[in-house]
């Protein structure tokens, strides 16, 4: 567990540049689907970004109850003397 973090910590910047450019080629490729398919434009709604966030983060918190809860039981112990 504690390599895992270390990678996601060394590559912190790289994720990041991956999600953003993730989200760019997406909504044009959402953009590009959409006039070819149903020949409209796709728009950007500011006002849904609040709610998008509050759904992500409580996606995010939800899909970590069972890790913290494994990673609860460890004891520290074992994992400190390379059991």
């Amino acid at each position: 567990m504690q390599r895992a973090m270390a990678v996601v910590t060394e590559r912190r910047k790289e994720i990041g540049l991956k999600k953003a450019l993730g989200a760019g080629l997406g909504y044009l490729f959402a953009l590009r689907v959409s006039l070819s398919v149903f020949s409209r434009t796709v728009h950007f709604l500011f006002a849904l970004v609040p709610i998008t966030i509050l759904v992500s983060a409580l996606i995010a918190v939800v899909a970590c109850l069972i890790p913290v809860r494994k990673t609860v039981e460890i004891d520290p112990a074992l994992v400190l003397r390379g059991e």
